[in-house]
């Protein structure tokens, strides 16, 4: 990976995030599933950006990082605009702009069994996404 001249942290890069997405969204969640419901927790890395609902404690997947620096993302069409301002905010940080892929099917990182990896879309059914 490229080592970018201004680094910059999981804090910083959801500042971004936040200002691109809105105030609810985060760049730093690690989904962990369970047989009953999907376990979320904050991390000190970058992984999957969600959103967090109004109420208790639902998320639904907006996208994720593809490169753990914040220089590369994926998202739903939808939030195409938004990752494009985050990927302008990058750039004003670092000097790189931060490549956005837009996919359809996209699909959380999961944690499992001390590694993290992308789970078959079959396990999503009851995880909502974008």
């Amino acid at each position: 990976m490229e080592t970018l001249e201004n680094k910059i942290d999981a804090v910083e890069i959801n500042k971004f995030i936040r200002k691109s997405f809105g105030r609810r969204v985060k760049g730093n969640y690690s989904v962990t599933p369970t047989q009953i419901d999907d376990i979320v927790i904050e991390k000190s890395y970058l992984r999957n950006i969600l959103k967090k609902k109004w109420f208790g404690t639902e998320y639904l997947l907006i996208g994720k990082f593809t490169e753990e620096d914040g220089s590369e993302l994926s998202v739903f069409p939808k939030y195409k605009k938004e990752a494009e301002k985050y990927s302008r905010l990058f750039q004003e940080k670092t000097g790189k702009k931060a490549i956005v892929n837009i996919e359809e099917n996209l699909q959380a990182i999961y944690y499992s069994k001390g590694t993290e990896e992308d789970i078959p879309s079959n396990y999503m059914e009851g995880f909502p996404s974008g």
